[in-house]
């Protein structure tokens, strides 16, 4: 696992949707940093708090801190969103991950 947290650790930009075998652009700018204590930041529209682990030679997660939202009465107390990933391919530059509840695979590049 040690050496998974290592690849991880970086700067990601999704690049490319994986729908049966094609790959199309992203519907929108999407990129995120993992950092070595655990905690990631989104770069889109809005950035969050979320934190990541490895769990095992080819998976890791996310969780994602949803802050409350006095307005929205499921939110009224925040939540937080857990996003459970594979990785099906990857190298130095490249990886392919495998959300669990996705149509697609999301392809990222490493951004130096």
């Amino acid at each position: 696992m040690e050496n998974l947290e290592r690849f991880l650790v970086g700067s990601w930009r999704l690049v490319a949707l994986r729908l049966a075998g094609h790959e199309r652009e992203p519907p929108r700018s999407f990129a995120m940093v993992l950092r070595e204590d655990g905690t990631v930041t989104f770069l889109s529209s809005a950035t969050e708090e979320a934190h990541w682990e490895v769990v095992d030679d080819s998976h890791f997660n996310i969780r994602l801190v949803i802050p409350p939202d006095p307005d929205f009465e499921p939110l009224q107390e925040g939540a937080t969103d857990l996003t459970n990933y594979e990785i099906v391919s990857r190298d130095e530059k490249r990886m392919v991950l495998r959300h669990f509840e996705a149509e697609a695979d999301s392809v990222y590049e490493r951004v130096p």
